[in-house]
């Protein structure tokens, strides 16, 4: 799994927030996209997802994309998954194991702009990930 892709929903959110004055958003309710789960043996694959039938809060939805995409190497730094943008960095992260120090950043700043959301709503649930990502 490209683990850019999974942060990007809570950075834009942030900033339409931020932008906009809006936070009413966090309340609508979405539905879930479904499909198969990527085997083990492949980097990606190619479908149509289906809507399901489960919905919640867009702000469930960003935490829950802030929990997938965080998850740290041996080294403590983010994993960089597969099926990357960069072709040419495709299989650096095959295996669950390719570290990249770069994506640090992005990471703190998408932490940085959901933890004022969710002091907002006085929920912490950014901390606690970002506590069980990296033990």
């Amino acid at each position: 799994m490209c683990r850019t892709i999974t942060c990007g929903l809570p950075l834009a959110v942030s900033r339409y927030i931020s932008s906009t004055g809006d936070a009413g958003v966090l309340n609508e309710n979405v539905s879930f996209l479904e499909g198969r789960q990527v085997r083990e043996n492949e980097d990606s694959y190619y479908d149509l997802p289906g809507v399901s039938d489960e919905k919640s809060s867009l702000y469930e939805h960003c935490a829950r994309a802030i929990q997938r995409g965080l998850k740290f190497g041996s080294h403590g730094l983010p994993l960089m998954g597969s099926g990357d943008w960069n072709d040419g960095m495709n299989k650096v992260g095959e295996q669950g194991r390719g570290e990249v120090s770069g994506w640090d950043f992005f990471y703190i700043e998408v932490l940085i702009k959901f933890a004022e959301i969710a002091r907002g709503k006085r929920r912490y649930i950014v901390c606690r990930f970002v506590r069980e990502g990296s033990g």
